[in-house]
């Protein structure tokens, strides 16, 4: 990692220890590659990449010395933040980033670069960060964190796509129907750019009722506030006060193009629209 805009990916030759790099690209600017997993002949890799696009998306990449060049394979108009692969099954599953909410696909991965769409399981609305598949590739297990819920476990059927939780933590007797989710607004900045923000409203507001309200403005500069679970906010809310999480621009998730308009001498940009 150069910067967080900027990384390369190596194949590390075990036995010999040594190491080789895959993307080298000087003179072409930033350039992402993260969560490589080879395929299921071993003989090319999946990559997140955000190579000659404005989003994160999925390619395929050889591992072979003097190969050169990405096949993307999924390209959406959001960033696709994980992907775990199962060379057992050639089950692939990713999550896509749309507004800070995790939507999760499942992909048959037979042929590498002809992706075939399985399912897009009904998970409930929140972020995902982990995922694992199980031996066989039967199931997937993801983490799951809500605005209204900590982290609990799912467990995803790669052939159908029901989704079970597997895990109930202990909340010290706290009622999750009585917490709140966030809607999505957006609101025009200075110069007419869109600004998202997560709003959450006391869940007995009534419609024209004024209350006071928290901004919450999350860290960075280059992050994003998703929709994960903070007792804090949840404690603001459920005592009357509204709290809006805006992604400035500068934030991720948005594109490249978003989180570079805060650049140097644009930083200043980015309070105006909180302002």
């Amino acid at each position: 990692e150069h910067s967080s805009f900027d990384t390369d990916l190596y194949l590390v030759d075990v036995a010999a220890g040594t190491g080789r790099n895959l993307t080298a690209h000087p003179g072409q600017g930033d350039i992402r590659y993260s969560n490589a997993r080879f395929t299921r002949d071993g003989r090319s890799l999946y990559v997140l990449s955000d190579y000659g696009r404005e989003y994160v998306n999925l390619a395929v990449m050889s591992t072979a010395p003097g190969a050169s060049g990405l096949v993307f394979v999924l390209e959406e108009p959001h960033d696709i933040d994980a992907m775990e692969f199962s060379r057992v099954s050639a089950t692939l599953a990713v999550v896509v980033n749309v507004d800070g909410w995790s939507q999760l696909r499942l992909y048959d991965a037979s042929n590498p670069v002809q992706l075939r769409e399985i399912t897009r399981p009904t998970i409930p609305p929140g972020v995902v960060t982990t995922l694992d598949f199980s031996h066989d590739g039967r199931y997937l297990l993801i983490d799951l964190s809500r605005a209204s819920s900590p982290d609990e476990v799912y467990r995803v059927d790669a052939r159908t796509g029901a989704v079970e939780r597997v895990t109930r933590s202990d909340h010290a007797g706290v009622d999750e129907s009585t917490l709140v989710e966030p809607t999505v607004e957006r609101v025009r900045s200075f110069d007419g750019v869109e600004v998202p923000v997560l709003l959450f409203r006391p869940r007995n507001m009534q419609p024209g009722e004024r209350v006071p309200a928290v901004v919450w403005v999350h860290g960075g500069p280059e992050a994003q506030f998703t929709p994960y679970f903070s007792a804090v906010i949840q404690y603001l809310v459920g005592h009357g006060y509204i709290v809006a999480a805006p992604n400035v621009r500068g934030s991720t998730g948005y594109g490249k193009r978003y989180a570079h308009l805060d650049d140097v001498a644009l930083r200043e940009d980015s309070v105006k629209d909180l302002a």
